[in-house]
């Protein structure tokens, strides 16, 4: 795992997420289905993680240690929640670094902020990523990312591509 790659990638999604509200189930949850949709698409991961369960849903390996990171080094605030029910903020202090990124992966990463941010709650977005694989999984253990699309791993059947479409439909991602 590249911990300087997880660590751009969770910079790079508070960027984004500053003109959304982004809130803390929100950010591990962009990371987690980013890497998924990337993982649907183009067989490879922007984070650079491993996803791995813990008590409240998957998060990438080293998360916490990343985004401690970030605030430790000045690249970001964590601004603790202002009053009861309200979610944890991200305040971007120095522009994301994206080196090693192409225009693809910014491109996913930027459409999930937008439509996690914009069209889910933070309960519908565990409802999303708690599938059957993260309920059976010990907490820390790997969950692997074709759980979440069972039939994007080989869609080799009409059937199946047209499945998988409608998965990544389901979650906010638009084919062009």
């Amino acid at each position: 795992m590249s911990t300087a790659r997880l660590k751009s990638t969770i910079h790079f999604v508070c960027f984004i997420g500053q003109r959304y509200g982004l809130g803390a189930t929100q950010l591990t949850k962009s990371v987690v289905l980013s890497d998924v949709v990337s993982f649907c698409n183009r067989r490879k991961i922007i984070s650079g993680a491993k996803i791995v369960k813990a008590p409240y849903g998957p998060i990438p390996h080293g998360y916490q240690d990343a985004l401690d990171a970030l605030e430790l080094e000045g690249s970001i605030r964590v601004l603790p929640p202002a009053r009861d029910y309200q979610s944890t903020r991200y305040e971007v202090l120095t522009p994301p670094a994206l080196d090693g990124f192409d225009a693809e992966d910014t491109a996913i990463l930027e459409e999930i902020v937008r439509v996690v941010c914009g069209k889910y709650t933070a309960g519908a977005l565990s409802d999303l990523t708690h599938n059957e694989a993260w309920e059976v999984s010990d907490n820390g253990e790997e969950i692997p990312l074709a759980a979440y699309f069972p039939s994007c791993v080989i869609p080799s059947t009409p059937e199946q591509i047209q499945t998988t479409r409608k998965e990544l439909e389901a979650i906010g991602y638009e084919f062009i």
